[in-house]
């Protein structure tokens, strides 16, 4: 397409602004006076975390070959995840009737569980859960 490098830019430049306007949330930040060198220190690894996600899930994820990619553990936190799970995700194709068969070794966990969004916003928490 001819736009692709005018939308690429685009799509850069929007990212930029939002790492400063992170930046900014975290600099500002005033309810209770401002951040210490050590809370300021996890705004910006709690920013570079969900960075590092949004690379993993929405751009290096492929639907058509599906990978779970990590997004939360003991390290990594996003929002209000629970503190004793792992947490990964994938992005799959819902076309053609596509299936697939999830491999893998439970270990020790008491617990697994599945959920499936759908809708053309990938990543959106408001998706319809299947």
């Amino acid at each position: 397409m001819e736009n692709d490098g005018a939308d690429l830019s685009h799509a850069w430049q929007e990212l930029i602004d939002q790492l400063h306007a992170s930046e900014r949330s975290l600099v500002e930040w005033r309810a209770d006076g401002p951040l210490d060198p050590i809370d300021l220190a996890e705004g910006y690894r709690f920013v570079l975390h969900n960075l590092r996600y949004g690379i993993d899930f929405m751009i290096e994820s492929d639907p058509e070959r599906p990978r779970f990619t990590l997004m939360a553990d003991a390290i990594t936190k996003i929002f209000g995840d629970n503190r004793d799970a792992i947490y990964y995700y994938t992005n799959i194709s819902g076309k053609n009737g596509a299936r697939y068969r999830i491999r893998g070794i439970r270990g020790d966990c008491c617990y697994i569980s599945f959920t499936t969004h759908r809708g053309k916003d990938r990543g959106n928490p408001m998706q319809p859960i299947v």
